[in-house]
């Protein structure tokens, strides 16, 4: 995408300076033109007009310059001329110029050379005795100058490009980091580009869609899983088709998906209640009391997997926050059971936590499977699972990662995630203490 946009603005940016170097050009030439015109006219007119009077001797006094003069009788025969011989000239009654001057009295005409390089325009007057006076001015035609300019205009073209493509480089890298900073979660972010706003709006309204219908697909499917092993097994009960001694499994795996079909639908209505942004009550409270709480939940799960769960506390005088006790409550329930739930047997999960004068920093750390990296932007999608099988063994619903960011989003917190394949994962959440 940078190069893109790097080519798009540097190519801009050549057609303007192209653009402007021809249109300079042109401007500068037709005043050039017009100012040897305007010289040309009024240089011509006071020497017609003394010829006229003193005849063709006045010149014989007076520097001419790059100006030709040539006196022509009422047939067109060169009576005189100021750069040739009269004699060796052929006849130019059949010159533009010449034939309006015998016809009104006044003629005026421009020829270009064979190379278009040179062109020259020719004023030409009838005098009093009926002759004709011509004067001829060559001028440079724009193919001249521009053949004349073309090595400093090539130098400051190179120079333009050079800095073109250096402020086209840093735009082109400002705009990509602008558009991936962008945060979905806060679109008064002042940070971003104004003008993004409405691809901004446009984005959410898009993604909000989208991840609506993939929400009710998700759902839809994951309730649809355990009622079906529920109604499956009631159906094979009421029909007496299962053996006395397997009755309690059944029971058992009835009892399994009820409550994951709670967890499910608890999980749901969480999500709801933090999506609709709806305001929750706020108090003052401990996170450490809440650790111990979360902790002492855990245990017996924790016990029964294998894994080993303790808590870690720094700067015990800023634990106590004023937030949100059951988000706060349910960002270490989630996090705690996910490290126990993908862990392996004989590991650890350690809930720390560390006081600071505004931010109150929740780590969980464990010793589990891992992440791979390609699967880190994800994990905090809602039904978004990286072993689904494994995930379906320890009764995950796919949405514990989802509340803890969006209960994190909601509280004005961060969350920050690192993970090793084999070695473990560290989530880390900061809430402002107030």
């Amino acid at each position: 995408m940078t190069r893109k946009i790097f080519t798009s603005i540097l190519s801009v940016t050549l057609i303007v300076l192209v653009a402007s170097f021809a249109i300079i050009l042109a401007c500068m030439y037709g005043y050039f033109v017009n100012e040897q015109k305007a010289a040309l006219n009024n240089q011509f007119g006071v020497v017609a007009k003394a010829v006229d009077q003193e005849g063709w001797s006045y010149l014989d006094d007076v520097d001419t310059g790059d100006y030709r003069y040539t006196l022509i009788d009422g047939k067109g025969k060169v009576l005189e001329d100021t750069f040739a011989d009269p004699a060796k000239l052929e006849n130019h009654a059949d010159r533009e110029e010449v034939r309006e001057a015998m016809e009104t009295g006044e003629g005026k005409s421009t020829r270009f050379s064979k190379t278009l390089t040179e062109k020259t325009d020719y004023i030409a007057k009838k005098l009093s005795d009926g002759t004709i006076i011509r004067v001829a001015a060559t001028h440079l035609t724009i193919v001249s100058y521009i053949l004349v300019m073309l090595q400093p205009m090539c130098v400051v073209l190179v120079i333009a490009v050079i800095g073109a493509a250096l402020m086209a480089r840093r735009a082109a890298v400002k705009i990509v980091k602008n558009i991936n900073e962008i945060s979905f979660d806060d679109t008064d972010d002042e940070g971003i580009f104004r003008e993004l706003g409405p691809m901004i709006e446009h984005s959410e309204k898009h993604t909000g869609e989208r991840m609506r219908k993939e929400f009710t697909a998700n759902v839809s499917h994951e309730l649809k899983t355990p009622l079906q092993s529920i109604m499956g097994s009631a159906e094979l009960l009421e029909a007496g088709a299962v053996k006395a001694e397997d009755v309690p499994e059944f029971a058992g795996r009835i009892r399994r998906e009820s409550t994951n079909l709670l967890n499910l639908v608890n999980d749901i209505i969480s999500l709801s209640k933090l999506d609709e942004k709806e305001p929750l009550p706020r108090e003052t409270f401990n996170v450490a009391a809440v650790a111990d709480e979360v902790e002492a939940s855990l245990r017996e799960i924790a016990a029964g997997r294998q894994v080993s769960l303790k808590v870690e506390k720094t700067g015990m005088e800023y634990l106590e926050i004023e937030s949100v006790y059951q988000l706060v409550r349910e960002i270490m329930y989630n996090l705690c059971d996910n490290g126990i739930k993908y862990n392996k047997a004989g590991g650890s999960v350690t809930l720390g936590l560390a006081g600071e004068p505004e931010y109150v920093t929740i780590t969980v750390s464990d010793t589990g499977i891992g992440i791979e990296q390609e699967h880190i932007d994800r994990i905090f999608e809602r039904f978004y699972r990286v072993d689904k099988s494994h995930s379906k063994a320890t009764g995950g619903t796919g949405l514990g990662l989802s509340i803890v960011k969006n209960a994190a989003s909601f509280l004005k917190g961060e969350i920050d995630i690192t993970s090793t394949p084999g070695i473990g994962t560290v989530i880390t959440v900061k809430l402002p203490r107030k």
